[in-house]
């Protein structure tokens, strides 16, 4: 599960989720954002347009060796 970024957009949607995670530190980072979602705690990043990418940017650009 990671950081538990699946399951907070479950919680905020008012959707079901499940998750497992192997590492002990992940799992509780997971518990205590989740429970900071349900109580309303949690920081949510400002809600700004998703940059469009013209297709000119140096990474969208195959480089001749490429082709």
């Amino acid at each position: 599960m990671g950081s538990g970024t699946s399951a907070i957009a479950s919680v905020i949607t008012n959707r079901n989720f499940i998750g497992g995670e192997l590492n002990d530190d992940y799992f509780e980072i997971t518990k205590q954002r989740i429970s900071d979602t349900i109580n309303g705690e949690i920081k949510l990043r400002e809600d700004k347009p998703v940059y469009q990418p013209t297709g000119r940017e140096k990474v969208a650009i195959k480089p001749e060796y490429f082709k």
